[in-house]
C-alpha cells in the first residue's frame, strides 16, 4: 500500500469517528478502501484498527506528510466518507479541514471544492446503483424479490438522501461495456470500492449464478482481472 492509500485510510477513518459513532456502513467503506489485493483473514485486524479512534489518532500523528500535489486526493477520497449516512456533520467538516491545514489546503480552498467533490459523489453513486441494478436484473425490470436488496444498497452509497431517493427508481440505461467503461474511468480505489460494494448483491440475489455471472462480466469490464473479481466476491460471502 502506498503512503498516500495510507493516508486515505487514516484520514477516513478518523472522519467516520467525528460523530462519536463508528457505523457498519462506515466500516464497510473503509473495508473497500484497502482494495481486492488485501488477503480476506487480514480484514479482521484492519477493522480492529479502524474501530480504535485512539489507534488512528496515534497513527496520524506519526506519519509523514503526503507531497502537496497528493493533499486534494486524499482529502476528496475521506470527505466520501462523511456522505456515507447521507449528510455531512458539522464534526466531520471540522475534522477535515483541520486535517486539510495540514496538508497545506486552508478551511476557504476546501470549501470552494466541496461542491466539486459531492458532484463526483454524486456521478459515482449514480454509476454505482446502476451498476448494481444491472447485476440484479440485467436489462429488465428489477425482481420483486431484489427490491429490497436494491434499496438498501442505494442507502449505502456516498450521495444525499434526497439523491438516494432519485436511485432507488434507477432503470439501467446503458449496455454492461458502457457501465463497465464509467466505472473504470473511476479513480482505481473509487473503481475498488464500487465493485466492493457490488459483491454482496450477488451472493443475495433471487437469481444468483445470473448475478454472479453479471458481476464477473461487469468488473472485467471495468479492467479487473477475473482472479481479483473472484477474490472480492469471496471476501464479501
Amino acid at each position: 500500500m502506498c503512503s498516500s492509500d495510507l493516508w486515505v485510510l487514516v484520514v477516513s477513518g478518523l472522519i467516520a469517528h467525528a460523530d462519536g459513532v463508528l457505523e457498519a456502513e462506515e466500516c464497510d467503506r473503509l473495508l473497500g478502501i484497502l482494495g481486492n489485493e488485501v488477503p480476506p483473514e487480514v480484514y479482521s485486524d484492519w477493522l480492529t484498527f479502524f474501530s480504535d479512534h485512539a489507534a488512528l489518532q496515534r497513527r496520524y500523528e506519526s506519519m509523514h506528510n503526503p507531497t502537496p500535489a497528493a493533499a486534494p486526493r486524499i482529502l476528496q477520497q475521506a470527505w466520501a466518507m462523511a456522505l456515507v449516512d447521507g449528510e455531512s456533520a458539522e464534526a466531520e467538516i471540522g475534522v477535515l479541514k483541520t486535517i486539510g491545514e495540514r496538508l497545506g489546503m486552508n478551511a476557504k480552498s476546501i470549501d470552494e471544492r466541496l461542491p466539486s467533490w459531492d458532484a463526483d459523489l454524486d456521478s459515482f453513486a449514480e454509476t454505482t446503483a446502476e451498476a448494481a441494478s444491472w447485476v440484479l436484473s440485467g436489462t429488465g425490470p428489477l425482481p420483486e424479490d431484489d427490491r429490497d436488496d436494491f434499496a438498501r444498497f442505494v442507502d449505502r452509497l456516498p450521495t444525499r438522501k434526497d439523491h438516494r431517493e432519485e436511485l432507488r427508481a434507477m432503470l439501467v440505461l446503458r449496455s454492461r461495456g458502457d457501465l463497465g467503461g464509467e466505472i473504470g474511468k473511476f479513480e482505481p480505489a473509487m473503481r475498488d470500492q464500487c465493485v466492493r460494494l457490488l459483491a454482496p448483491l450477488v451472493h443475495d440475489a433471487s437469481d444468483e449464478d445470473n448475478a454472479r455471472e453479471r458481476f464477473l462480466l461487469l468488473a472485467n469490464a471495468a479492467g479487473m482481472s477475473p482472479d481479483a473479481a473472484g477474490r472480492v466476491l469471496e471476501a464479501t460471502r
